[in-house]
């Protein structure tokens, strides 16, 4: 849903655009904390760093 949005705005190959679970090699979405308590909050950051820190590792040279 997201690529879509962003397509939208930028005429891109859908090859360029990545989720952050697809930059870390994994399939999904992170899960969106929104009506959610603080923990909620928390995942979804762990979530996000941990994504991040597994791209980063792939990607860099």
């Amino acid at each position: 849903q997201h690529k879509e949005e962003i397509h939208k705005f930028i005429k891109v190959n859908n090859k360029q655009i990545l989720t952050i679970k697809e930059f870390a090699g994994e399939k999904g979405d992170i899960e969106d904390p929104s009506m959610k308590e603080l923990e909620g909050f928390r995942r979804s950051r762990d979530e996000i760093i941990e994504s991040l820190m597994k791209g980063l590792k792939k990607y860099s040279f």
